[in-house]
């Protein structure tokens, strides 16, 4: 395909926090050659195309027709993301679609057969696969060092303030999709298996207390192809006191050793019969400000995804290699419905 950055063409769907992000990003370390953003809410599509002197839309089929892109962003709410997947893949567009895939499995899979039958790149970004301290207990895995890894602990925890500020759509989706998606992409990732055996519990008190129809937080139990377990924890009711809007942490234990990792505070230790260790991360992370420019995994992973449509290879982070993260949330959804074990 012969072609650079300078060559794409750009369009970004959905304005709120993540869309804003992305918009910094084509803007301020991507340079493609054109740019175009489109919101529902025209307020907002004015304040980044005032902000970044870029062209806007409301409607995301004009914008399309219009535009012609080779490349769309989706960073739509979590629940909406079908309807501009498929219509930028009609319009012959390769996509990234913010995580998570969908939240019904049903349209995940018809995403991924409209992009084979299209033959266009569709690829979620789970940004976290390209967070240093993230990759460097990959290579740990993989060299052996904590023999084979058999149990994982994830807990993912928000302030209160995002159900209830940050975000006006908590009932349409679930801690399970808006939180819990990285960490189970990264133990998929980490495992190089896949997800059988799904069991999940919700608690409802906090929020409906407000009025608002959504899990306070879940429980939820997967068991792997390799036989390991993993319990996920994610839970949005946290006070506002809370030093950070995001925080979590990952055990990993292995039959030979153990991983803590801290999100909070970036620190890790490692032990083994022979290692007692220790140790700071630093740098960017996810997404920091930086000589007024973002830095981070978040910035990678959209140039890995550019990076996947100009040499036209197919990413592990593709929709179809991904599947299996989408199933196993829908299935910890139908999980807390039935109150039962649901077999993949």
């Amino acid at each position: 395909m012969n072609k650079s950055i300078e060559d794409l063409d750009v369009c970004i769907i959905g304005l709120g926090t993540i869309g804003k992000r992305y918009v910094r990003v084509f803007c301020e370390n991507l340079n493609p050659r054109s740019l175009a953003i489109c919101d529902i809410d025209e307020t907002k599509s004015i304040e980044s195309a005032s902000q970044h002197g870029i062209k806007m839309y409301n409607q995301t089929e004009i914008m399309l027709e219009k535009e012609n892109p080779n490349i769309v962003i989706v960073a739509t709410p979590d629940s909406d993301h079908e309807r501009p997947v498929k219509l930028a893949l009609e319009s012959n567009a390769n996509v990234l679609v913010e995580k998570p895939l969908a939240t019904n499995l049903k349209a995940a899979v018809e995403m991924v057969e409209l992009a084979k039958e299209k033959k266009l790149t569709l690829m979620v970004n789970y940004s976290q696969r390209f967070v240093t301290e993230y990759r460097w207990i990959k290579s740990q895995i993989d060299s052996g060092i904590i023999g084979k890894p058999i149990m994982f602990c994830s807990k993912k925890f928000d302030t209160i303030y995002v159900p209830t500020k940050m975000i006006n759509w908590p009932d349409q989706t679930s801690p399970i999709f808006f939180m819990t998606s990285h960490d189970l992409d990264l133990i998929c990732w980490y495992l190089n298996t896949n997800p059988i055996e799904v069991y999940a519990q919700e608690v409802k008190q906090v929020l409906r207390g407000k009025n608002i129809d959504a899990h306070d937080g879940v429980h939820a139990v997967v068991r792997f192809e390799c036989g390991a377990t993993a319990m996920f924890h994610s839970s949005w009711i946290m006070p506002d006191t809370y030093p950070t809007v995001a925080g979590g942490s990952m055990d990993i234990m292995g039959t030979e050793g153990f991983i803590n990792y801290s999100m909070n505070d970036r620190k890790l230790a490692i032990y083994t019969k022979d290692l007692n260790q220790e140790m700071q991360f630093s740098g960017a992370h996810t997404a920091d400000n930086k000589n007024e420019k973002l830095e981070g995994a978040f910035v990678t992973s959209v140039q890995s995804f550019i990076d996947t449509v100009i040499n036209c290879n197919e990413s592990d982070l593709s929709g179809r290699n991904t599947l299996h993260i989408t199933q196993a949330q829908c299935a910890m959804i139908r999980s807390i419905k039935e109150n039962t074990i649901i077999t993949l």
